[in-house]
């Protein structure tokens, strides 16, 4: 019997106080959650001017380190700015499914679907490599804030402002 996945948001806080932290967060997780998966994703969505090979897609190959660092290696190397689209996963790709890794867009839009064995396993690795264990947080612990005016409620309209753990916690310090 298999757990039920979970979705794992990233914890943006840490990416904006320490942005260098993304490219080493990206390769350690993607080496992580690789042992997990069988298919890869890639896409380069900026690329190098002259960069004609922009999309890799396959069978994640048995020497699966060396391969996740050099696909890691070339999106940085070919992408004129760090935009681009990684999945991993155990089947195939499907747009109807969320695979185990999925970076769309670079450090702004990254999630993992991971049961909660595997994300204790990752939590373990990134103690391991000097991450914090909360660098992703479990969907349902995201902070969403009503923010609709007076005249948006009049029209209908309903605004929603989305907070990670930190980011809120950081903000209500800065209320008191």
């Amino acid at each position: 019997m298999t757990s039920a996945l979970s979705i794992y948001e990233p914890e943006y806080y840490y990416f904006q106080k320490r942005p260098a932290l993304f490219k080493k967060a990206l390769l350690i997780t993607s080496l992580a959650v690789s042992r997990y998966c069988k298919y890869y994703e890639v896409e380069l969505l900026v690329p190098e001017r002259g960069v004609k090979d922009k999309i890799r897609k396959g069978i994640i190959p048995l020497h699966r380190e060396a391969f996740i660092k050099e696909l890691i290696d070339w999106i940085f190397v070919n992408s004129a700015v760090p935009v681009f689209s990684l999945c991993m996963d155990a089947k195939p790709m499907a747009r109807k499914r969320l695979p185990k890794f999925a970076n769309y867009e670079g450090q702004c839009c990254w999630t993992l679907s991971l049961t909660p064995s595997e994300f204790k396993a990752l939590q373990r690795i990134w103690r391991a490599h000097g991450f914090p264990s909360d660098l992703f947080f479990h969907e349902n612990k995201m902070i969403h804030v009503d923010t609709t005016g007076k005249f948006a409620k009049v029209l209908g309209i309903k605004g929603t402002r989305s907070y990670t753990p930190l980011r809120w916690k950081e903000l209500q310090k800065k209320k008191k």
